[in-house]
């Protein structure tokens, strides 16, 4: 029981962090650096703990603008958030020219378990995963609503909720992915490219 309790307190202390997870809020300028091309001076002192990876490294921006069905230069700008006091995580943001929704992105996330010496990482990205089937997110309009994801046959397991926009899998190594959207995309176009997404990182 304590174990239980235990598990849902760290993913509790995760999702919090993540519950602005999705691109809307992410990509707002006012709250990102000012371009990626300082950045990429400075982005390699890349998160070291359990070798997590550098997500901007893994899908460049000509490839997610192929995978989302977007015109050659539509997304002009891979915004990176990589915080040095934060070894479990980084993000990018990959900023989308979009005349209809000025905040239009889409991010892609990678974390590892937070607390390494309480729980095995195995066991804490199993639980994470499997909680948002079971428990979902909650509505950030209405904190009483729980959305509950679908399973998602990606990686070892995943979940997503297409409404939401919001993509979960976990790799072999134990470490958790997150592809979010903002965008004025077909829904169906969007679910493809999570897809793509997720089978060039962790392929079967």
């Amino acid at each position: 029981m304590y174990r239980l309790l235990f598990l849902v307190l760290i993913v509790a202390m995760v999702a919090c962090k993540n519950d602005g997870g999705s691109a809307t809020e992410k990509a707002d300028p006012g709250d990102q650096p000012p371009n990626s091309t300082q950045l990429q001076e400075e982005r390699y002192v890349a998160p070291t703990r359990d070798n997590v990876p550098f997500v901007a490294d893994l899908v460049s921006k000509e490839q997610m603008e192929e995978w989302l069905g977007l015109e050659s230069g539509k997304i002009y700008d891979v915004v990176i958030n990589n915080n040095a006091a934060d070894k479990n995580s980084n993000s990018a943001f990959y900023s989308i020219d979009d005349p209809d929704l000025g905040n239009a992105a889409v991010m892609l996330q990678v974390s590892s378990n937070p607390l390494p010496t309480d729980i095995s990482d195995s066991e804490f990205a199993s639980y994470y995963i499997n909680n948002k089937i079971t428990e979902g997110e909650r509505d950030l309009s209405n904190p009483e609503v729980s959305i509950k994801f679908d399973e998602w046959d990606m990686g070892v397991s995943g979940a997503y909720n297409k409404d939401l926009g919001k993509y979960y899998w976990r790799d072999k190594e134990h470490f958790i992915y997150l592809f979010a959207t903002n965008t004025t995309l077909p829904i169906e176009r969007q679910y493809q490219a999570a897809q793509k997404v997720a089978r060039s990182i962790t392929p079967k």
